[in-house]
C-alpha cells in the first residue's frame, strides 16, 4: 500500500475509534453500560422492536442483548409485550420512566447527530454516505474473499427516525 493511503487510512481508523469513544462518553454519563446504552437508543428511535432487530443493527450478541434488556425491564425502563404478529417474539417498548431517562439522557444524542450532520454541506454529507457505503462493501467483499465465506448479516434496513419533538 502507498505510504499516503496507508497513513489515510489510519486517520480513518483513528476517526473510527473516537466517534465510538465518543459514544461511548454518552452511554457512561447515562449510567449505563454501552449495550444497554444502544438498546435504549434504539428503542427511542424506531418505537416498539424487537431484540432481534437490536442485536442485528449493532452487530451484538445476542446474550448481550438479552442480559442488558432484562436488567433495563427490572430498573422499570422497558416493558416488554408479546407480539400480536408472532406470539414467540416480544417487543420492547419504553415505560414511562424509560421515556423519562431517554428525554434526559438519549434525546440529547439525537440532537447532537442531527446538528453536526446538518451543518456539514449537503453534497459533503451525500460524500460521506457514498463513501463509506463504498468502503463498506469492499470490506464485506474481501473480508469473504480471505475467510472463504461471507460475514453473518447486520440489518441495516432503512429506518427514518421518529419526531420526538427535538
Amino acid at each position: 500500500m502507498e505510504e499516503k493511503a496507508r497513513a489515510q487510512l489510519n486517520e480513518y481508523n483513528a476517526l473510527f475509534r473516537e466517534m465510538d469513544f465518543l459514544y461511548g462518553e454518552f452511554a457512561r454519563t447515562s449510567g449505563l453500560p454501552e449495550a444497554a446504552f444502544w438498546v435504549l437508543y434504539t428503542v427511542r428511535e424506531v418505537g416498539p422492536c424487537t431484540q432481534t432487530m437490536i442485536y442485528q443493527r449493532w452487530a451484538m450478541g445476542k446474550q448481550t442483548i438479552n442480559n442488558e434488556v432484562k436488567k433495563l425491564a427490572a430498573m422499570g425502563l422497558l416493558s416488554l409485550t408479546i407480539s400480536e404478529k408472532d406470539r414467540r417474539t416480544k417487543l420492547l417498548s419504553l415505560t414511562e420512566k424509560g421515556l423519562h431517562f431517554v428525554r434526559l439522557h438519549i434525546d440529547i444524542v439525537f440532537k447532537v447527530e442531527e446538528k453536526v450532520f446538518e451543518e456539514l454541506p449537503e453534497p459533503l454529507r451525500e460524500a460521506l454516505l457514498e463513501a463509506n457505503r463504498r468502503y463498506t462493501e469492499g470490506f464485506r467483499r474481501e473480508m469473504t474473499r480471505c475467510l472463504g465465506r461471507a460475514p453473518a448479516p447486520v440489518a441495516n434496513e432503512e429506518v427514518g427516525r421518529k419526531n420526538h419533538g427535538l
